[in-house]
């Protein structure tokens, strides 16, 4: 009787504790694993895929929930980095978040992101033009120094909302930061791109392993910095956000950094066709159609030009002075100065339109 009783208690205790997972599941999960630690854009999407395959088996490895959770976190965040429009993967990300993980949700929820590709509308509706900086105290953001320093997602998302925030980075010693994490690309990167000269340089990313395209724009914008003041040299600086566009065609801050970039080199053909590539995703982007009427008009499409500066002063809001000044200078090309006359009145004076309030006393 008490052999018996000992066997149920012996059998008891081993069904109750969890098998080890199949070897193939545990080379899945080891991958899976090094691809977030690597941390480029694709790196992370194809660990999201694994993870999310994991959770489909009968017995799925403990923590795949928590680890696809952070993945889809990781991939919203570059996202925004990127100026690749994040919402989708920010519900991914919420659909997958689990009690324990909600914390990183919420301080994520803080992050901007790059703006830059944005025109002033959207920009105002992403930042808030009241969005108060944030504080020292801010529970959301305060809530990641709980987490220990090997929850590297935690440290990632709190090192990117200090980034985001002058006088939160100010406070951040980036040279130790670098040391602690010297092997996690994904936190190399972040530390890389945070606007500080004390980081890595972003640039040694991509130097060591190709799939790390996420650096291009950061490495075109130094071309960019270091030619002012100087024999200005826009080729290498265009190659660069030439092959971030083809690595990331969503990405809206890449491809108005290129169109910009020819428009200043005065390839007005090219930044037409990166303007237009905008436009056709959104329509009334202020910036994408000041870029447009400023190619149009050096390219001598006069009739072009005119109707998308009609297009933006009808719109209102933004670049109404150079709507104005633009639409004068190719009415006065084609010789219709007195309307070319008007518009000069208009933008010297900051007014919208011919019948603006401006021009009556």
């Amino acid at each position: 009787m008490k052999l018996r009783a000992l066997a149920f208690v012996l059998l008891s205790a081993g069904c109750a504790a969890k098998a080890a997972p199949p070897p193939s599941v545990a080379a899945e999960t080891a991958k899976a694993d090094a691809l977030r630690s690597e941390g480029c854009y694709t790196c992370l999407k194809e660990a999201l895929s694994i993870y999310e395959r994991q959770l489909t088996l009968k017995a799925p490895p403990d923590d795949a929930a928590a680890k696809a959770f952070d993945t889809a976190l990781l991939i919203a965040i570059r996202e925004k980095d990127l100026g690749i429009p994040a919402e989708e993967s920010m519900t991914r990300a919420r659909r997958l978040v689990i009690p324990s993980r909600a914390v990183l949700l919420d301080a994520a929820e803080l992050i901007v992101g790059e703006t830059s590709g944005l025109d002033p509308e959207q920009r105002a509706l992403v930042t808030g033009r009241n969005r108060p900086a944030l504080g020292m105290d801010n529970p959301r953001r305060r809530a990641l120094d709980a987490l220990p320093p090997v929850d590297v997602t935690a440290k990632y998302v709190a090192l990117t909302i200090d980034c985001e925030q002058q006088k939160l980075i100010e406070s951040v010693d980036l040279k130790a930061l670098t040391a602690v994490y010297a092997g996690v690309q994904l936190m190399q990167f972040r530390l890389a791109t945070c606007g500080r000269p004390a980081g890595p340089d972003v640039s040694q990313l991509r130097a060591s392993d190709a799939r790390w395209t996420d650096t291009l724009y950061w490495e075109g914008r130094r071309e960019l910095v270091a030619s002012l003041g100087q024999a200005i040299d826009f080729s290498k600086a265009l190659g660069f956000f030439g092959q971030g566009r083809e690595a990331f065609p969503p990405s809206l801050t890449l491809a108005m950094a290129w169109s910009n970039v020819n428009l200043s080199g005065e390839e007005f053909a090219a930044a037409l066709s990166g303007f237009d590539e905008v436009l056709a995703k959104y329509p009334t982007h202020r910036d994408a159609l000041n870029g447009r009427m400023q190619s149009l008009s050096y390219l001598q499409r006069h009739d072009e030009a005119i109707a998308t500066a009609t297009r933006m002063l009808e719109l209102g809001t933004w670049h109404l002075s150079d709507a104005n000044y633009w639409r004068a200078w190719n009415r006065y090309q084609i010789k219709q100065y007195d309307d070319a006359w008007v518009d000069v009145e208009n933008a010297a004076k900051g007014c919208p339109t011919r019948e603006s309030i401006c021009l009556r006393g």
